[in-house]
């Protein structure tokens, strides 16, 4: 982004992997978002804003998908990055969640002043939220 002066040595980067399940490291619901913060409040509010706190002594594996794409979002928002690429962010969303997820990523950039790269087939959602737009087309 034009307007920020990245260093790859210096920048810390964030990533939501297509399958959640690939990022997946602790026992618990809890401690997967409590590992990325260290902060016990957070952990409680991401996971009561992203409707996880009734699963947060299951296993991160005993989540439908729509669960774990919330609870990978969950980590790296709670995360410390600078430059935070999500792939598809919103799969398996409800409609009143995906608006929920998306006005959290707009009000983290607001406050933080962190790049999100999200991509995504929802036209209408990414000319909703996103400040720029690249359009990759397949050519036959």
């Amino acid at each position: 982004y034009q307007d920020k002066k990245y260093r790859p040595s210096k920048m810390k980067l964030g990533f939501v992997f297509q399958n959640p399940m690939d990022q997946f490291i602790a026992g618990t619901v809890y401690e997967e978002v409590y590992s990325s913060c260290l902060d016990h409040q957070k952990t409680r509010i991401i996971l009561d804003y992203l409707d996880l706190s009734a699963y947060q002594n299951l296993s991160p594996f005993k989540l439908s998908q729509g669960q774990q794409r919330r609870l990978a979002l969950g980590i790296i928002l709670m995360g410390d990055f600078d430059f935070i690429i999500m792939d598809e962010p919103t799969y398996g969303q409800d409609h009143a969640m995906v608006i929920k997820i998306m006005n959290q990523l707009r009000a983290v950039v607001a406050k933080t002043g962190k790049t999100i790269l999200f991509t995504s087939h929802d036209l209408e959602l990414v000319e909703h939220y996103a400040s720029h737009i690249i359009q990759v087309k397949k050519h036959v």
